[in-house]
């Protein structure tokens, strides 16, 4: 009776067991197999189409750090690095001894200014233009170093410390590029792209800009004779101008929006 009960404890110790064993040899199959799998797969050549797919990935990634500015005066193209592009434009349109935080702040408005304009001339073949009339300021590389002389390799790396980590940064709303237009000064607030260009923005609406009545040029009087005035009146107008007799009668009443 004994050896019958001994016989049954050990026939069940290693019933018992033999799940436990065989959810090990499983792990270990699977485990062999992952591992033979992947050594398969680095010692297998990548194939014709892996090696396109990584050439045009390689390809799009260098082409997004290239910028492809149109020289408007010389009517060509000349191509730049973003990181060249945004510092060149950022040497001109904001003073290089303002604070970092606003340094970088025009650098993401130039950088998402660049984004929207190479989206709508996806076209041409060029991203953007030099015409600050239209695009954004630009300076090549030797016109850079004219403009900062004896300062370019100082000015260049301050900014390069400034802008590369930002490079890729860009603003948007509700998905989509937004434009990231901007100025010197105003006269305290900002207008409605509405007013000025006829098309709304919800991001582009009249806002106070305080600091913007501290600009030297916040306010400038220039003082005209009638026949310059009339001169000058006459060349910015698209339309003939008529001229009352009186000059006193050329200006009416201001109108605000």
């Amino acid at each position: 009776m004994r050896n019958f009960i001994s016989l049954v404890l050990s026939f069940s110790i290693i019933i018992a067991a033999v799940p436990a064993i065989s959810l090990f040899c499983k792990d270990e199959i699977k485990t062999k197999s992952e591992s033979t799998l992947q050594q398969e797969q680095a010692d297998t050549p990548p194939s014709a189409e892996s090696k396109e797919e990584t050439a045009l990935k390689q390809a799009a990634a260098q082409k997004a750090d290239k910028v492809t500015v149109l020289l408007h005066k010389e009517n060509k193209t000349l191509t730049v690095t973003k990181l060249f592009y945004t510092i060149s434009v950022l040497a001109k349109e904001i003073d290089i001894d303002s604070p970092t935080e606003a340094l970088k702040a025009q650098a993401v408005c130039i950088l998402t200014f660049l984004k929207r304009s190479t989206e709508m001339l996806k076209d041409k073949a060029y991203d953007i233009t030099d015409d600050p009339a239209v695009h954004q300021s630009f300076l090549s590389e030797k016109a850079l170093k004219s403009f900062w002389g004896d300062a370019y390799k100082a000015n260049y790396r301050k900014l390069e410390s400034i802008v590369s980590p930002i490079v890729h940064q860009y603003l948007s709303y509700n998905g989509q590029t937004v434009l990231a237009v901007y100025h010197s000064s105003n006269a305290g607030k900002t207008e409605s792209a509405e007013n000025y260009w006829g098309e709304k923005f919800d991001y582009l609406v009249p806002v106070t800009s305080i600091g913007d009545t501290l600009c030297r040029t916040y306010k400038v009087t220039e003082t005209f004779d009638a026949a310059s005035f009339k001169k000058k009146i006459s060349a910015i107008k698209s339309q003939p101008f008529s001229f009352a007799e009186s000059p006193s009668d050329w200006i009416g009443d201001t109108r605000l929006t």
